[in-house]
């Protein structure tokens, strides 16, 4: 799913809900108890569609809370377990429309949301994506829009409000460190000279529990060219990383395959020959010992 086509659903999505809806019932999630599984939740009707500001007021809510279930199970739909009509039951308030393009291996229908939050200028969205009837895939993105450097700490700092509880040390906090990182670094065309700062994106894997998480952010200057991922203290801030951010889960097929498919990799670059992978162990220790930060290794950088 193109941002761009995104955009100009939500437009049309808006003109057709403008009349405010009042004494709106929501969604219901009834988890079903179980010894050792992700509970799967009973979806109550809700409905035809959420008026703008109250549509905004939900996705707010959710992304702090995940409504009340852990990755990777995102908003109470579990790929694997959460069948399709249900799904889609859940975000029709939201605006869903089908995808009618190719939508990768073993994926019969893709399904794109907008979870837009036009008031504080983050574009967001989902795809979730079917087999069989069931959702075997979700991918979800935000991004915080910003026009010029002036603009860009308040779009970040307004961008990771919403979305903390998806900070590198939240995530670490909830679900421990990944089972694998991923760093890369590329030249951004306008900074092109040494002395100035280099974008990164840093890939989490969750590997046991099927979600991956990619960031990104621009390096503090020359000679360190240092990436901050935020601290560890109770009023977490968001380090050097930029207002973006893509979550993907898939039961069915290797994470960073479903990551190339939904062009990610183009997304952060890896222009580098070498490998992306950092050890656990070696990750662990460059992030405890400095806080949430660390100094790219040389072999990393891009020139």
């Amino acid at each position: 799913m193109t941002h761009t086509k995104l955009f100009m659903f939500i437009v049309l999505f808006l003109v057709s809900c403008a009349a405010p809806v009042t004494s709106v019932p929501t969604k219901t999630l009834i988890p079903t108890p179980t010894s050792t599984q992700t509970q799967i939740p009973t979806i109550t009707a809700a409905p035809t569609k959420y008026s703008t500001a109250f549509a905004e007021q939900k996705v707010e809510e959710y992304l702090h809370t995940n409504n009340n279930c852990s990755l990777p199970c995102f908003w109470g739909i579990i790929p694997g377990k959460t069948n399709l009509n249900d799904a889609i039951e859940f975000f029709q308030p939201f605006g869903i429309i089908p995808y009618h393009g190719r939508s990768g291996q073993n994926i019969q229908n893709q399904y794109d949301v907008s979870l837009y939050i036009i008031s504080k200028n983050i574009l967001s969205g989902a795809s979730i994506f079917e087999a069989n009837k069931k959702i075997v895939g979700i991918q979800v993105f935000g991004e915080g829009t910003f026009y010029d450097s002036s603009t860009f700490l308040k779009s970040s700092e307004t961008f990771w409000q919403i979305w903390e509880s998806y900070l590198p040390q939240s995530m670490i906090e909830q679900y421990g460190f990944p089972d694998r990182v991923w760093l890369d670094t590329y030249n951004i065309p306008e900074l092109s000279d040494p002395e100035k700062p280099v974008g990164y994106s840093i890939w989490f894997f969750y590997d046991q529990k099927n979600f991956l998480i990619v960031y990104a952010g621009i390096t503090t200057k020359a000679p360190r060219y240092e990436v901050c991922l935020g601290n560890k203290s109770p009023e977490k801030d968001a380090g050097n990383l930029s207002p973006r951010i893509e979550l993907l889960i898939n039961t069915n097929i290797y994470l960073e395959d479903f990551a190339i498919e939904r062009g990610i990799d183009q997304k952060t670059s890896f222009y580098s020959e070498t490998s992306p992978e950092i050890s656990i162990d070696d990750f662990r220790k460059m992030l405890t010992d400095q806080n949430g930060c660390f100094d790219t290794p040389s072999e990393r950088l891009p020139f």
